[in-house]
């Protein structure tokens, strides 16, 4: 599994369902991609922040705080100091708040369009045949990310309440994970009494 105990047997629990009327979670994953209800609440997202109305100065202040939350999130994970990604863009707190007017929003803005990649390549695994092939696919994409960026770890393993938007990506990629679990207990592949709160 992804903290080095060697292979698992993987099965699933009860999966997490759709919150009624949610924009932002498709009820259904057959339709994978570009064409999803989930990455068109991505695009509408990502072009509706009018960034561009802001001044130049501004512009490179909100760009450099989104590049210094990055790096920090990476390193920290979702208990990362406000205080430091300020100081590693090298902008005010003042600064921050104006951008980003909560931890949240500014967790949003880091992580909108990174997990939409992420749940892109997990949604990658439904496409294969064969439900180890599809399970393994999905996990190595996960510990890849899980060493490398304890923010999207924590995302994917914590979510967010406080945030509605990401705990709903991470409720759209445990989705993925049921599904592939689901195809794999049917062809035999794996264990019946493994939860899937026990892989992640």
């Amino acid at each position: 599994d992804c903290q080095g105990r060697g292979p698992v047997d993987a099965g699933r629990g009860p999966r997490k369902k759709n919150r009624e009327g949610s924009p932002f979670l498709p009820t259904s994953l057959e339709q994978p991609g570009e064409g999803s209800t989930f990455s068109a609440t991505i695009a509408v997202m990502t072009a509706a922040k009018p960034v561009n109305s802001l001044r130049s100065d501004a512009q490179r202040n909100r760009h450099r705080l989104l590049l210094s939350a990055a790096e920090v999130l990476r390193e920290q994970g979702f208990d990362a100091s406000l205080d430091e990604i300020s100081r590693r863009a090298g902008v005010g707190n003042a600064t921050l708040y104006r951008h980003f007017p909560s931890r949240e929003s500014l967790f949003e803005a880091v992580y909108l369009e990174q997990v939409d990649a992420r749940r892109q390549s997990f949604e990658r695994s439904l496409a294969m045949s064969d439900g180890w092939s599809a399970l393994s696919h999905y996990f190595e994409e996960a510990c890849g990310f899980f060493a490398t960026d304890h923010g999207l770890a924590d995302l994917l393993n914590r979510g967010m309440p406080e945030s509605p938007l990401l705990d709903e990506m991470r409720d759209s990629c445990q989705s993925i994970l049921g599904e592939l679990l689901d195809r794999a207990r049917a062809q035999g592949a794996v264990r019946a009494d493994i939860e899937q709160t026990d892989l992640m």
